[in-house]
């Protein structure tokens, strides 16, 4: 590869005043902004759909744990400002993911920009024609806090009393 001629050749990360402007900006955190700055910033328009970024690497960036890191990647999955290719393992042979930026064509498919982050909303619905496809523990406990919490305002009726249940709340010698 030939050495930068120009000032705009150089690696570099673009932010537009539009993006910031969207809710997926606003209600991401700090550390999934810094990633995204990270990650725009190792863009190659030849490779993206080939971004590896495996949880250590951003713990080390970043300064966070791996946990930490682990769920900011989850994030910005989630807002839409990255997609999954290819989900890591770590069985005998370890692989780091492969992720796209979403608003750069796909080297890998060849599919133009999603661009989720635009359609996404603070009420936690996903982007419309996008698909969660990060690690299958990561998915469920997402799934957990996001789809299948009730409602806060709506109580949890208890179950019905029965006698056997009543025994076991009552001292021995109240029984009936």
């Amino acid at each position: 590869m030939a050495a930068a001629t120009k000032h705009g050749d150089r690696p570099h990360a673009r932010i537009y005043s539009a993006w910031v402007e969207l809710p997926a900006w606003r209600e991401a955190s700090i550390a999934a902004r810094c990633l995204l700055v990270e990650m725009l910033a190792r863009y190659r328009p030849y490779k993206n759909g080939r971004l590896e970024w495996p949880v250590r690497r951003v713990a080390e960036v970043l300064g966070v744990s791996k946990t930490t890191a682990g769920k900011i990647l989850i994030e910005l999955e989630t807002i839409g400002w990255i997609a999954v290719m290819r989900v890591g393992s770590f069985s005998g042979k370890s692989r780091a993911s492969h992720y796209a930026l979403a608003m750069y064509d796909n080297d890998v498919t060849g599919e133009p920009p999603t661009r989720a982050f635009e359609r996404w909303r603070p009420d936690g619905s996903r982007p419309v024609g996008t698909r969660s496809r990060v690690s299958i523990q990561s998915r469920s406990s997402t799934r957990l806090e996001v789809q299948d919490s009730p409602p806060r305002d709506k109580k949890l009726s208890a179950p019905e009393d029965t006698e056997r249940r009543s025994r076991r709340l009552l001292p021995p010698n109240e029984w009936p």
